[in-house]
């Protein structure tokens, strides 16, 4: 009698997923791959993509899924860097790190253990990649790191949209390199720009 072998995927998701008790579920705790609507998953056509752009209104789920995906790259891929880009250094802490749909509420429905510093904006998980945060009131902020993926938040109400995305790009240089963009619609010509280059 022979047994069919799980996918790869199944497997590594298994080991990732976290176990949650009886406790946990009725808090609402639920396994993200499990909830996450089909336009919340990181894009499969095409397969080399580099700019993943969301736009969508309150309550759509932008947050979570910038978040996740983050998580997603920095479990995946541990030996590299990355960044988080928001309007202001309040708008990176206060939404997109520790909001309620932000990466430490995810970290932590996750069971991954972490190290958060909030003055430096450096998030870490123990053992593994690094995330910081870089406001886009700073246009040359992110000139520096070799990142391979970038969540950026909100970058309708980005103050030097332009120039941050420019300075960006020469950041993005390790390994097969991707940026999620996650914001409301609006019609400013950065966001226009961001519409045209976007690949999904």
């Amino acid at each position: 009698m022979t047994t069919a072998l799980a996918s790869p995927f199944t497997f590594a998701a298994d080991l990732l997923d976290p176990l949650f008790t009886e406790e946990e579920r009725a808090r609402g705790l639920e396994i993200w791959r499990e909830v996450r609507r089909p336009s919340q998953c990181a894009p499969t056509d095409p397969i080399d993509w580099y700019l993943w752009l969301i736009l969508a209104g309150r309550g759509w789920g932008k947050t979570r899924t910038g978040a996740e995906w983050l998580l997603d790259e920095m479990t995946a891929f541990p030996h590299y860097w990355y960044a988080m880009v928001g309007p202001t250094t309040d708008d990176i802490r206060d939404i997109m790190v520790e909001g309620e749909s932000g990466l430490l509420a995810c970290a932590d429905a996750r069971k991954i253990r972490y190290h958060w510093n909030k003055q430096l904006g450096h998030f870490k998980i123990v053992g593994g990649a690094r995330a910081d945060t870089f406001t886009a009131e700073k246009p040359d902020g992110v000139r520096g790191p070799n990142l391979r993926a970038a969540w950026g938040d909100e970058p309708a109400s980005w103050r030097y949209g332009q120039e941050v995305w420019d300075t960006l790009q020469f950041a993005m240089r390790k390994g097969n390199v991707r940026v999620c963009m996650t914001g409301t619609p609006k019609s400013t010509p950065f966001i226009r720009m961001l519409i045209q280059a976007a690949d999904v």
